[in-house]
C-alpha cells in the first residue's frame, strides 16, 4: 500500500463510525425523535443516507420546515450529550497513540463536544488529541478544515500529555499534508472541497466503493492499515497506552462483569431489560462513568452508557 500523498502535518478523525462503533447506536437515539416528528426516516439505512453529504444539510432536507429541523437537531444533540458513549472500534486506541507520537491529531465531528470529550477520556486518549471541532459549534467540516489549513499554529500537537509540544515549529505559511479519516461520503466531499486528503474506513456507515467514488484516496479494511499509510517517520514524543479507566474496562450485561456483548446493538437491547442504578454515584458528578443522578446524566446499565428506547419515545410524546 503506497502512501496517499504528502507527509501528514495534521491528521483529523471523524468520530462516529470511524473511531467509535456507532452504526446502530446512533440510530437507536434518532429513531424515537424521527417517529415523534413524523420524519421519513424509518430505518438505520435511511438514517445513514443523511450522512451522504453534510450532516446538518442532510438533516434539514429530512425535515418539513426550519422550525422542525431546529427542534429535531436540539433533541438529538441533547440525547447525545447525556447518554451516548459507544465503544471504540477495536484497534483504534493503538492507532491513535502511535500516530500521536509522529504527528498532530485532531477530531472533526458532527457530534457534540461533550460526547467527544466523554469518549476520549473514557478511553484514556484525550491528551493524544490536539484539536477538537464539533457539530454543535462548527457544523461545516469543510469550513473547519479550511481554517486549520490556513493557520500553521494548528500543527502544534500533543503526545499523550496535557501540554502542547511547542518545539514543533512549522517553517511554512500553510499546512499541506492534512488528512481526514472518515467513514462517510459527505466527509470525503468536504475534505476535498477544503484541500484535505480523505482516507476512508470500511467499517462505518458507507461502503468501500461509495467512499472511493467520493474521492477517498485509500479505504482501510482494518485500523492497522492507517499505520501503514500515515505512521512512518521519526517520533516527536513518547506515547504509551495508559490503563483504561474502570468505567471503560469492557461492556457487561445486568451488572455482571465479563459478559462481553457481540455488538453495540446487542448491548443496547440487553440494557433495555436492565434496571437503572440510582443508589448513589461512585464518582464525581462530572465522571463519565457515573449513574443517572450525576450532572452528565449517563445511565449506566452493565458498564455501557445506553438508554431505553421505549422510555425515550414515551417521554417525547
Amino acid at each position: 500500500m503506497a502512501e496517499p500523498g504528502p507527509r501528514p502535518d495534521l491528521v483529523l478523525f471523524d468520530l462516529d463510525g470511524t473511531l467509535i462503533q456507532s452504526r446502530e447506536a446512533a440510530w437507536e437515539f434518532f429513531d424515537d425523535i424521527a417517529a415523534h416528528h413524523g420524519l421519513p426516516v424509518s430505518s438505520a439505512e435511511e438514517f445513514h443516507t443523511i450522512f451522504a453529504g453534510n450532516f446538518s444539510q442532510g438533516l434539514r432536507a429530512a425535515c418539513p420546515d426550519e422550525a422542525t429541523f431546529l427542534q429535531v437537531k436540539a433533541e438529538y444533540f441533547d440525547l447525545l450529550e447525556r447518554k451516548y458513549t459507544p465503544p471504540l472500534v477495536p484497534g483504534m486506541r493503538e492507532v491513535i497513540t502511535h500516530l500521536a507520537e509522529r504527528t498532530t491529531l485532531g477530531i472533526v465531528s458532527s457530534n457534540v463536544l461533550k460526547v467527544v470529550r466523554r469518549v476520549l477520556e473514557t478511553n484514556g486518549i484525550a491528551t493524544c488529541i490536539a484539536h477538537v471541532f464539533t457539530g454543535d459549534i462548527n457544523p461545516s467540516k469543510s469550513d473547519v478544515i479550511t481554517k486549520l489549513r490556513a493557520d500553521v499554529g494548528f500543527t502544534l500537537g500533543r503526545h499523550c500529555a496535557p501540554y502542547y509540544d511547542e518545539s514543533q515549529v512549522s517553517l511554512s505559511d500553510s499546512i499541506a499534508g492534512v488528512y481526514l479519516i472518515t467513514d462517510t461520503v459527505g466527509d470525503c466531499e468536504e475534505a476535498l472541497a477544503s484541500g484535505a486528503i480523505p482516507i476512508g474506513v470500511a467499517w462505518g456507515m458507507h461502503s468501500e466503493d461509495a467512499l472511493r467514488r467520493a474521492g477517498a484516496v485509500e479505504v482501510c479494511l482494518w485500523p492497522q492499515e492507517l499505520l501503514a499509510l500515515l505512521g512512518s517517520g521519526p517520533k516527536l514524543g513518547s506515547c504509551a497506552l495508559p490503563p483504561l479507566p474502570s468505567s471503560a474496562a469492557g461492556p457487561t450485561h445486568r451488572g455482571q462483569p465479563g459478559r462481553v456483548g457481540t455488538s453495540v446493538i446487542d448491548r443496547v437491547r440487553a440494557a433495555n431489560t436492565a434496571t437503572r442504578r440510582d443508589e448513589g454515584c461512585p464518582g464525581k458528578p462530572a465522571d463519565p462513568g457515573c449513574c443517572g443522578s450525576c450532572a452528565n446524566n449517563v445511565v449506566e446499565r452493565g458498564g455501557a452508557a445506553v438508554t431505553n428506547a421505549p422510555a425515550r419515545r414515551t417521554a417525547m410524546h
